[in-house]
């Protein structure tokens, strides 16, 4: 399948859906928040492997798109599942931030579904916070003070560490 020329028609069909993995409470062990996992379902060859296609999403710029349709996906969840009293994290790649204004694209769509900025948790890589840092500041601050929380994925995997 040629994952490129296929994507737009996948999102607009509703083929690029989010599997939440959830997050407990070690104490508790309820169920807190979940995480959306962008999957693509094709309807001739089924849940194709996000291994499949992240990477070439990635590699061709385009992975901006998966990111906003996961995020569109959580809100209508969302929107449809009030009473669950959820929190939602979402990946954004590095690429987002550089080719588009992710900030604005995401404030449009929660806009859109009357979502507030709380609900949603924002998951960058500490790979994200080294490549162009000023404007990658300036965007996570900009999230911030609209109310979002962002969170480093894979802390530690690269460089950094708390000690």
């Amino acid at each position: 399948m040629d994952f490129v020329k296929e994507f737009d028609n996948a999102v607009k069909n509703g083929h690029i859906v989010a599997y939440f993995q959830p997050l407990t409470r070690a104490i508790t062990g309820s169920v807190c928040s979940a995480e959306a996992l962008a999957r693509w379902i094709d309807p001739d060859l089924g849940i194709i492997p996000p291994s499949e296609f992240i990477s070439i999403l990635e590699e061709k710029r385009l992975i901006y798109k998966l990111d906003l349709a996961v995020i569109e996906y959580v809100c209508k969840f969302y929107n449809e599942n009030k009473n669950m009293n959820l929190n939602f994290s979402i990946n954004l790649s590095r690429i987002d931030f550089e080719e588009v204004d992710i900030f604005s694209l995401i404030e449009d769509i929660l806009k859109k579904y009357n979502v507030p900025s709380n609900v949603i948790h924002l998951e960058v890589t500490e790979g994200t916070m080294i490549h162009n840092t000023k404007k990658t500041r300036y965007i996570i601050d900009q999230f911030h003070n609209a109310g979002f929380e962002v969170w480093i994925d894979d802390f530690g995997s690269g460089f950094s560490s708390l000690q």
